[in-house]
């Protein structure tokens, strides 16, 4: 089945289960999107940080799309309303977000917020397999640290 190169959904982010529903349809496109290698895991908890974030902040309109590229496919998250992604909360939510490896951008203006996130391919990983394994172990390590001093 041949996947199409743009896909959106429009939900309404105070809506836990449209926005459940739409991140597991956004993996799932991803997933015929891009090799076997590719590190859909990683992608998938920071768009549910970001998703969560965005429920947080109540009804707002929520565009979610994903788009094939040259360099490999995209995820757009399209918000209206008063900027909020800046002040994400919590300690842990900011580990993951801060890092994980996933390259991502957020343009904020008064009319929304445009968050782009793109899939780490697997000849990214391989390109310096050290430094990969490295910046995973930190993440790992940094996100352990915070959920202790979240529980303690």
């Amino acid at each position: 089945m041949e996947v199409p190169q743009r896909l959106k959904w429009s939900i309404d982010s105070a809506d836990a289960y449209s926005v459940a529903k739409a991140r597991r349809a956004v993996i799932d496109a991803l997933s015929t999107m891009t090799p076997e290698k590719a590190d859909l895991f990683t992608v998938e908890t920071v768009l549910g940080e970001l998703l969560g974030a965005e429920m947080e902040r109540g009804h707002l309109a929520l565009v979610i799309t994903v788009e094939r590229g040259v360099g490999g496919p995209s995820v757009h998250i399209y918000t209206q309303g008063r900027p909020g992604v800046s002040s994400t909360q919590g300690e842990l939510r900011h580990a993951i977000l801060q890092a994980t490896r996933v390259p991502m951008s957020i343009e904020v203006s008064a009319q929304g917020t445009h968050i782009c996130i793109r899939v780490p391919m697997d000849y990214e990983m391989s390109a310096n397999v050290e430094l990969w394994k490295a910046a995973v172990e930190l993440a790992r390590d940094h996100i352990k640290t915070v959920k202790g001093r979240l529980n303690a």
